[in-house]
């Protein structure tokens, strides 16, 4: 997971470790202290639960109203990439 920016605790959208579409499952789960992956398979259960436009929706409005991890930290570099 990503390291959290100095200060108190608030979300941001990953966007060099744990993205895959927008960075918002990833960030959820860096400010709940969870793995990445139980984040996104909850949030799809949620989505298909509750009749898809509520996930959805919601994963719009966190991509657009949060900021991304390059907006709180700009001077970080980005991790290595590690090819197996």
């Amino acid at each position: 997971m990503a390291d959290a920016p100095a200060g108190p605790k608030r979300y941001y959208r990953t966007t060099r470790s744990d993205s895959r579409i927008a960075g918002v499952c990833g960030g959820l789960a860096v400010y709940f202290n969870m793995d990445p992956t139980l984040v996104r398979i909850l949030w799809v259960i949620l989505t298909l639960v509750t009749g898809l436009l509520p996930g959805i929706v919601g994963y719009v409005i966190f991509w657009v109203a949060a900021p991304s991890e390059d907006t709180l930290n700009p001077q970080a570099q980005p991790p290595a990439k590690v090819f197996r």
